[in-house]
């Protein structure tokens, strides 16, 4: 495994790329838009996530965009 890197939107984490892939998680509000998608792991012991290809950039950005309206922020850590 080259390593894993995390894509955040806008403070929101939305894609976690790992050996040149990107993926997403599996949630119910991108379903139908990755309904063709190829699943994978993005490491050992991660849920299956849908793969995002990029080749059909429309598509690529609703996901993103899907995803993003969708995911929470991430909570604010406290010290």
């Amino acid at each position: 495994m080259m390593g894993d890197n995390v894509i955040y939107v806008n403070e929101k984490c939305v894609i976690t790329a790992c050996d040149n892939i990107a993926y997403v998680k599996k949630l119910p509000c991108i379903a139908d838009l990755m309904a063709d998608a190829e699943c994978g792991f993005p490491y050992q012991g991660a849920k299956e996530a849908y793969i995002l290809d990029f080749a059909d950039t429309r598509k690529a950005l609703k996901v993103i965009e899907t995803l993003w309206n969708d995911l929470p922020f991430p909570k604010s850590k406290k010290k």
